[in-house]
């Protein structure tokens, strides 16, 4: 799997979202996706605790970080920040705010562990999500990165609508859309299903159960072979011990 082929959502990926989608949330968000170098895990994460209160230090409310875990490319970390608007691109970094001595540190840790990473833009869509407001980051969300073919995204965003009802009726509370904007491909979605035990997803129907029938199951395969490129799925896992919002 390319590293490219998941920056855009995961995440939100990842970011990942679980903090977006509350009462105060930005309709943007930036995503960093790197992958590690043998043995980088270490420096990424020392790394990632310089950045993160230089981060805070610069005001930045909130970062989110999350990992793979059992499903997915192994060595896979995302980064997720809101992003109020693009003026805010205009003044200083966090890198750049901080002093010389953390700046060192900071890209020889990078440097030494990570071996590529990508940065893209992702739009919040509630209106093809849904959203119980849920208070902290779940242990583990399923990221589904969907390229949708060019000039179907309406229609694909009318597939998602449909099945949104389903997943309520069958309990689901949370599941969350994002598009991305920048940095990614063209109309590419981000699928995003929460959970905090692997023991949840055996409640959650899919294929025939969650459509009702084979017959149902196949018309919509149907329709999502007539907008959709193709298709690629992971798991991650929060690491609350490399995250930070602000008040909590």
């Amino acid at each position: 799997m390319q590293l490219n082929r998941l920056a855009g959502g995961v995440l939100a990926a990842i970011c990942l979202v679980s903090g977006a989608f509350a009462q105060d949330a930005p309709q943007m968000m930036r995503v960093g996706m790197y992958k590690l170098k043998p043995g980088g895990a270490y420096g990424f994460q020392e790394a990632l605790k310089v950045i993160n209160k230089a981060a805070e230090a610069a005001g930045v409310p909130w970062r989110e970080t999350w990992a793979t875990t059992l499903f997915g490319e192994a060595g896979t970390y995302v980064t997720v920040s809101p992003v109020k608007n693009f003026a805010q691109f205009d003044g200083e970094s966090a890198v750049a705010k901080m002093s010389p001595e953390d700046r060192a540190k900071y890209t020889t840790l990078m440097s030494n562990s990570v071996e590529s990473a990508q940065f893209d833009l992702e739009e919040m869509r509630p209106a093809i999500s849904l959203d119980s407001k849920r208070q902290g980051m779940p242990k583990l969300m399923r990221v589904m990165v969907v390229d949708v073919k060019p000039g179907k995204a309406l229609e694909f965003e009318e597939l998602i609508k449909g099945i949104l009802p389903l997943y309520q009726k069958a309990g689901v509370k949370d599941y969350w859309v994002t598009r991305t904007v920048v940095g990614g491909k063209v109309s590419q979605y981000t699928l995003l299903l929460p959970f905090d035990s692997w023991a949840q997803m055996d409640s959650i129907p899919a294929g025939e159960k969650l459509l009702g029938s084979a017959v149902a199951y196949k018309q919509y395969l149907a329709k999502v072979a007539e907008c959709v490129d193709s298709g690629e799925t992971m798991v991650v896992r929060s690491l609350p011990e490399l995250s930070y919002r602000k008040g909590m």
